[in-house]
């Protein structure tokens, strides 16, 4: 059965803030609840002192540099001193315009889908003048509270089946998953980095995705892709990992080079995204699902733990 479509608070939301002077920068996979996230924030302060734009909006698709100058304008009619953009990343020059912002003292939330595209830009015109947070999808937590839900096995290991991107928990429709995969391929990472051939990055993300928890290496993806070079497919992984897509973890050994040149092991985001694309592929291998520690733990950094294999 699925779930009544609710906004519920997020762990992460304590740990959000932002000071003059600062932008508070919100990344993570898409639909994962960073625009929700964000509204709830928005919550803290008076209305007449916040502005909320989102760039991912079919109205500001048109939305060019030379607009910011319009954008500043209106900010300052309207004497918004807290101001919340999404995806701002979408429109070329924002970090210069984000960064004149700042040093006026206003008061800047800024969500991404992209933490590369964001790291570098951010690297080049606001260091040291913004905090980051990630956004991952609900924790077992809050995949209880979501579906009113009472811990326990059963409901465990739905939630390893369901996972916990909000849109599909509220429709359970097998189709959502798979067309924000496609979004994230297409969006975030084809027309960023200028690939007009998706069909092979398209098989890759497949074999990812119905292959977690399993090593791989760049020769393997290679020969089992085809059409494209080893460089190329460890280029489109990292992609996928700026996009939140999946993850990787290195086998653990002290000598650096061994771990640069061992396999390593492929991670998702999210197990309601696995489940559904092993669905849409009726040739897809079968994997065993894995404990999802990105989504259990609220962070990214626990898949740096390392794995080891034993003999």
């Amino acid at each position: 059965m699925s779930s009544k479509k609710k906004d519920i608070a997020r762990e992460q939301a304590k740990s959000v803030d932002a000071t003059a002077g600062f932008a508070s920068i919100i990344t993570g996979i898409r639909r994962c609840g960073k625009s929700t996230l964000m509204k709830q924030i928005m919550g803290r302060y008076k209305k007449e002192d916040t502005l909320y734009l989102n760039f991912d909006d079919i109205h500001l698709s048109s939305f060019e540099k030379d607009d910011f100058v319009r954008l500043y304008s209106l900010i300052a009619e309207r004497k918004a001193k807290v101001l919340f953009f999404d995806e701002i990343q979408l429109v070329s020059g924002w970090e210069v315009f984000v960064h004149q912002l700042l040093r006026e003292e206003y008061m800047v939330y800024i969500t991404g889908s992209n933490a590369s595209m964001l790291s570098a830009e951010l690297g080049t015109h606001l260091t040291g003048r913004h905090l980051s947070t990630e956004l991952f999808p609900f924790s077992y937590e809050e995949y209880l509270t979501f579906c009113n839900k009472k811990r326990g096995k059963d409901s465990f290991l739905s939630y390893l089946t369901d996972g916990g991107m909000p849109e599909y928990l509220s429709t359970h429709d097998s189709r959502v998953p798979v067309s924000m995969v496609d979004d994230i391929l297409v969006r975030d990472i084809a027309i960023r980095h200028g690939i007009r051939n998706l069909e092979p990055m398209k098989r890759l993300a497949v074999y990812l995705l119905t292959n977690v928890a399993k090593p791989f290496s760049g020769n393997r993806l290679t020969s089992v892709i085809g059409d494209i070079s080893t460089s190329t497919v460890l280029d489109y992984v990292d992609y996928m990992r700026d996009a939140y897509l999946i993850d990787t973890a290195s086998q653990y050994t002290t000598n650096i080079r061994a771990s640069i040149r061992n396999p390593k092991k492929v991670y998702a985001i999210d197990t309601g995204i696995v489940s559904c694309v092993r669905l849409s592929q009726t040739d897809a291998i079968s994997a065993e699902i894995p404990i999802p520690s990105t989504t259990q733990t609220g962070k990214r950094q626990s898949l740096l733990l390392s794995w080891q294999r034993r003999v």
